[in-house]
């Protein structure tokens, strides 16, 4: 991008290893882990994932893939652009200049009549509604789109003039995920925090690099997903459905604090807890006054 004083570039570097790594590697809960598994293994429905651009989405994406029978399955991918190669799926890139738009892909891949597809990202309301369409006729999709957390997503599903029913029927799991940065295992300290929410919570001390040779002065080695689940429920599949007739938005979010048990602040404060990372890196990621309210429900046990 040209600037008044030079141009501005930003490069992007993705180290990609022969294996991908578990779900536990990703930084998913144990719990958080066997929910996704279970949801994959019957085959039914979708996973969408939700985060800002460079929280690791096409990456959790692809270890998702991992856990599926790939030399038995169809499994088509449509990614802009295609960043992690798979030889044992169907790749295709996305290729505006000459029509080769996600929904043009889209509605070619159906007719392959894949047994699960994966597609970068839902943009519009045309696309979401094929993907929504082709899960209820047993095509398993996984997908990202850009929101704040899981509820969000079904608001902006709602919100793009998808109809309810599809909604409901469609949506299987729900993610939202950011990353931070761990903190250096070399060159941390323990420190006293004065922060009140998190004493409240039991949190009297976190772990601080000081800055070595490891970590590049940095204080920081490493980064690991914070993640948000969400297994959508029958009572919030119902109530989704009947939106469009009583449109309850308090009553569906109120359903869908149960559906998703651990939220992003929720895990994050656990990560502080633990010594994995610390408070201000986790305010980068997330916003203050959501940890004001999430901190009332981390007992000083947890």
């Amino acid at each position: 991008m040209p600037t008044i004083l030079g141009e501005k570039c930003s490069l992007r570097f993705l180290p990609v290893t022969e294996n991908l790594q578990t779900c536990t590697d990703l930084g998913l809960t144990r719990e958080q882990s066997l929910l996704i598994e279970q949801t994959i293994a019957n085959r039914e429905g979708s996973v969408i994932i939700s985060g800002p651009t460079g929280s690791g989405k096409s990456t959790t994406l692809h270890t998702l893939l991992s856990l599926f029978p790939k030399k038995s399955l169809q499994i088509i991918s449509i990614e802009d652009p295609v960043e992690i190669r798979d030889e044992e799926i169907n790749q295709v890139q996305v290729q505006e200049d000459i029509d080769l738009t996600y929904q043009h892909l889209l509605k070619k891949m159906m007719r392959l009549d894949p047994d699960v597809f994966l597609l970068g990202e839902v943009r519009d309301r045309e696309t979401a509604r094929i993907a929504c369409e082709a899960a209820l006729t047993g095509h398993f999709f996984l997908t990202t789109i850009h929101t704040k957390s899981t509820f969000d997503i079904l608001l902006r599903l709602l919100e793009m003039g998808i109809e309810p029913y599809l909604i409901a029927s469609s949506l299987s799991v729900l993610i939202s995920e950011r990353l931070v940065r761990k903190v250096c295992p070399f060159c941390a300290e323990k420190t006293p925090i004065e922060i009140a929410m998190l004493k409240a919570s039991g949190i009297h001390s976190q772990w601080v690099g000081k800055g070595c040779d490891h970590c590049r002065y940095t204080g920081y080695h490493g980064r690991i997903g914070v993640f948000e689940v969400a297994q959508i429920s029958k009572e919030s599949k119902k109530l989704i459905a009947d939106f469009g007739l009583h449109p309850d938005l308090d009553r569906l979010q109120e359903s869908f604090r149960h559906d998703c048990p651990t939220t992003l602040q929720y895990h994050m404060m656990c990560l502080i807890r633990k010594g994995v990372t610390n408070w201000e890196e986790v305010l980068v990621q997330t916003d203050y006054c959501e940890f004001q309210r999430e901190s009332s429900s981390i007992s000083p046990t947890n």
